[in-house]
C-alpha cells in the first residue's frame, strides 16, 4: 500500500514538474497578403513557441488547440472547414528533433484567415498537450505482421472501450480482392460493403464497418493503416519500430474520422520498407501521462 501511494506521489509530482518547466510563448504573427481576395496565398500564421527545461525530457507533443484566435475587430476567419486541432490527439502528434530538446524549444503554428486591415491587436487562447509518459499506458505487439489484419486483443484496450485493427498495404489490397471475388460470386453488382463480414468469416468487429470504408482509399498510398474505434478519445499514439528497435519515421499521414462514432481511419506511409518482424507500440492515455500547457497572448499586429 505504501508503495503504491509513493508511486503515485511520484507521477503527481512529475507532472506538476514538467508542467511547471514548460510554458507556450508568442514568437510572431506572418500575414500573406495576394491581389487576389480569393487566393489561397492569403493567410495568417500564428507561430508559438513550446520552451522550458521540461522539453528535454519529451518524446512528442500535440499540435496546439486554439479556442480563441480574434482581433480588436473581431474574430479571425479559419483557413478552411477542417481545422487540425478539431481532429483526435493521434492526428496531431508532433515530434521533436534532438535540436529542438537540446534548445529546449519547439515550434509550432496554425494558419488561418486574413484579419481584417484595420486590426492593430490578436488574440489568441489555448492550450498544448505534452506526452510525459507512465507506467502501464503501451502496448507493445512483437512480430506486428502476424497481427495484420486481425483486432488486437488487450485488457487495456477492453478496459478504455477501444477497438484496433492494423493492415499493411497489401493485406488490405487482398482484402479489397476478396471482397470483389465475393461480390461476383453472389453476382450482385451493388453489394454492400456492410457484407463483408461474411465474406471474410466475420475476422472483425461490427464496429469497423465505418472504419473500413476510410480505409479502402489508402490502401493503394499507405504502408500501414491503422483502423480503430475510440470513443472515449483515448489513443494518444501509434509507432512502428524496425527489427533493430529503432522507430520507423513516417514520411506521410492520411486521416479520416467520425466524432460522432467515434472511428478513426489513419494511413502511414514510412521513409523506409517496412520491417520483416519489428513491433507496434501503442499508447493509451491513463489520465496520469499528459500534461496541458495553457496559452493567452494580446500582441500588436504589424
Amino acid at each position: 500500500m505504501r508503495y503504491m501511494v509513493l508511486v503515485m506521489t511520484l507521477l503527481f509530482f512529475s507532472q506538476v514538474q514538467a508542467k511547471s518547466e514548460l510554458r507556450v510563448d508568442f514568437d510572431e504573427a506572418q500575414i500573406n497578403l495576394s491581389t487576389k481576395p480569393e487566393s489561397n496565398w492569403n493567410f495568417m500564421d500564428v507561430n508559438l513557441y513550446l520552451r522550458g527545461e521540461g522539453v528535454k525530457q519529451l518524446q512528442w507533443v500535440y499540435k496546439p488547440s486554439f479556442s480563441r484566435v480574434e482581433t480588436d475587430q473581431g474574430p479571425v476567419p479559419a483557413r478552411n472547414s477542417s481545422r487540425d486541432d478539431s481532429y483526435p490527439r493521434i492526428w496531431r502528434v508532433d515530434y521533436l528533433s534532438d535540436n529542438d530538446r537540446k534548445n529546449s524549444k519547439h515550434r509550432f503554428w496554425q494558419r488561418t484567415g486574413v484579419p481584417p486591415r484595420s486590426a492593430r491587436t490578436l488574440f489568441v487562447e489555448g492550450y498544448t498537450e505534452a506526452y510525459v509518459g507512465a507506467p502501464g499506458d503501451v502496448i507493445e505487439i512483437d512480430n506486428y505482421l502476424d497481427k495484420s489484419g486481425s483486432t488486437i486483443q488487450h485488457k487495456l484496450l477492453q478496459k478504455y472501450g477501444i477497438e484496433l485493427s492494423f493492415m499493411t498495404k497489401d493485406d488490405l489490397i487482398d482484402m479489397q480482392e476478396k471482397i470483389k471475388a465475393e461480390k461476383q460470386k453472389a453476382r450482385k453488382e451493388k453489394r454492400e460493403i456492410e457484407d463483408m463480414g461474411a465474406a471474410l468469416g466475420n475476422a472483425f468487429s461490427e464496429i469497423f464497418v465505418e472504419a473500413f470504408k476510410g480505409a479502402f482509399g489508402f490502401g493503394g498510398h499507405s504502408d500501414l493503416t491503422i483502423m480503430a474505434s475510440d470513443k472515449q478519445g483515448r489513443l494518444l499514439n501509434v509507432e512502428l519500430y524496425n527489427d533493430q528497435g529503432e522507430r520507423m519515421e513516417v514520411q506521410s499521414r492520411s486521416f479520416s474520422h467520425s466524432k460522432e462514432k467515434g472511428t478513426i481511419n489513419m494511413g502511414l506511409s514510412y521513409k523506409r520498407m517496412l520491417p520483416h518482424r519489428g513491433k507496434l507500440r501503442i499508447y493509451i492515455d491513463n489520465g496520469n501521462n499528459l500534461v496541458k500547457v495553457p496559452f493567452k497572448h494580446s500582441v500588436q499586429l504589424p
